[in-house]
């Protein structure tokens, strides 16, 4: 009586018993999708801080994938196949565009949940606390990795699905065939997702927390991930040209040959790039160091392993190369005490009183908030010059990138100071003698 159908369409037919085990999963399908809805929301707001509207898009995401995992699931147990174009190697039925579907509202629930409960809530757990935008930079670029990441493998899923793996181009090299397909392309970028991924998992969690409990520096800390970033994307690289079927064989011999020829027309170059890794390594010139190169006073913004970018006093970033800064001579500031000395020169008159010049620069070296109290200011009478008392104010400061604008400061206020207290700033004078011709004849 069970087996006895209800409903005959065509080739598909619905008896009693398969529609009482359809009933059966439809109740037990609901108290499972209430069950983890509920265990879904609580554990989200428990373990992560994640805004209304967050929770808003994660509840139409569940909902969408609950409803084509349970259309899918009802095709498969009644057995429904409606076949919507017929082609020459596969059919587009209603099920498989099902199963694109829930496959791509799969990786939207996916991604939902690594970008708002695992990175966000790792970044806002972190003890690092000062640099809230580095944090969010972060955060953001980890999510655009993962959604990178999903949406390709997605992608490479439906392609294969849905039968649009074509091959694009076809070689034969030494008796080896080659076909590079949609997929193998696909694939390749994938590989490079997949590096970018690794290299944030090793730099912002692992290595992470040893950079903080062995204090290591900022500029050793972008030293080591520098070159982990390239041995990583190195070997992707390889791996993404093995996956479009390359022999690498063929790949290190080319490489061998090209470098005999390239090498000696890019001596210049390789210096560079071997310096490069000589400031990764040694650390003479660091990220955020203050340096001085072909008398141009700059910070170090970016070490690469062919040139560096250094960001000067007026603002404008200019690119050097690397051996400039390993072979050359460069003053390095960061190097020494944060205080730096420096001085002002200033001349007076002969009339002045040397005492009083020298507790008018004091005054003035000590007034100025730039002008650090240890070690103190002092004033030097250098030399008794042709037209005025040359006198140096020697002073520390740790603003060294302005120390322009603060000797430009000083050098107001002496003349301000000067003018008030009547101490005159020479300037060159000479003494001419002129004499007639009929002086010299009659003396």
């Amino acid at each position: 009586m069970l087996d006895k159908d209800l409903v005959s369409i065509g080739a598909w037919s619905l008896s009693l018993k398969a529609l009482l085990l359809f009933l059966a999963f439809i109740a037990i399908y609901y108290l499972l999708y209430i069950l983890i809805r509920k265990q879904l929301w609580e554990t989200i707001k428990k373990r992560s801080e994640v805004e209304e509207s967050s929770l808003v898009s994660l509840k139409k995401i569940f909902i969408w994938f609950a409803i084509l995992l349970f259309v899918l699931i009802s095709f498969w147990f009644l057995n429904i196949e409606y076949v919507l174009a017929r082609g020459e190697q596969f059919d587009i039925s209603l099920r498989l565009i099902l199963q694109g579907l829930l496959i791509l509202q799969t990786a939207r629930l996916i991604d939902w949940i690594l970008v708002h409960v695992v990175i966000e809530n790792y970044y806002s757990r972190r003890e690092e606390t000062k640099n809230v935008k580095s944090s969010i930079e972060n955060s953001s670029s980890a999510a655009q990795i993962v959604k990178y990441i999903l949406y390709t493998i997605v992608a490479i899923v439906l392609i294969k699905q849905f039968g649009f793996d074509y091959p694009l181009y076809h070689v034969n090299l030494d008796g080896s065939d080659i076909t590079f397909k949609v997929s193998d392309i696909i694939s390749a970028f994938l590989v490079i997702l997949f590096a970018r991924l690794v290299l944030w998992v090793l730099t912002q969690i692992f290595l992470y927390g040893l950079y903080r409990r062995n204090k290591i520096d900022v500029g050793a800390q972008y030293a080591i991930n520098q070159l982990l970033k390239y041995v990583v994307f190195i070997i992707a690289f390889f791996i993404a040209l093995d996956r479009l079927g390359i022999n690498m064989t063929l790949v290190w011999g080319g490489a061998a040959a090209l470098l005999v020829g390239v090498g000696l027309g890019l001596q210049q170059t390789f210096n560079d790039f071997f310096s490069g890794i000589v400031l990764l390594f040694e650390r003479s010139v660091s990220i955020g160091d203050s340096v001085i190169v072909n008398n141009e006073v700059a910070s170090v913004s970016k070490i690469g392993l062919r040139s560096s970018e250094l960001q000067t006093r007026a603002n404008t970033t200019i690119i050097v190369p690397n051996s400039q800064l390993v072979n050359e001579k460069v003053v390095n500031w960061n190097h020494y005490d944060a205080k730096t000395r420096f001085s002002v020169l200033v001349g007076v008159d002969y009339q002045s009183q040397s005492q009083e010049v020298k507790k008018i620069l004091l005054d003035i070296a000590k007034d100025n908030p730039y002008v650090v109290d240890y070690p103190a200011p002092n004033v030097r009478l250098t030399s008794f010059g042709d037209s005025a008392l040359d006198f140096e104010l020697i002073f520390f400061s740790r603003n060294y990138m302005i120390i322009e604008d603060i000797k430009s400061d000083l050098r107001f206020e002496i003349d301000k100071r000067f003018k008030e207290n009547n101490i005159s700033i020479p300037f060159p004078q000479r003494t001419v003698h002129v004499k007639r011709d009929d002086e010299i004849i009659n003396p």
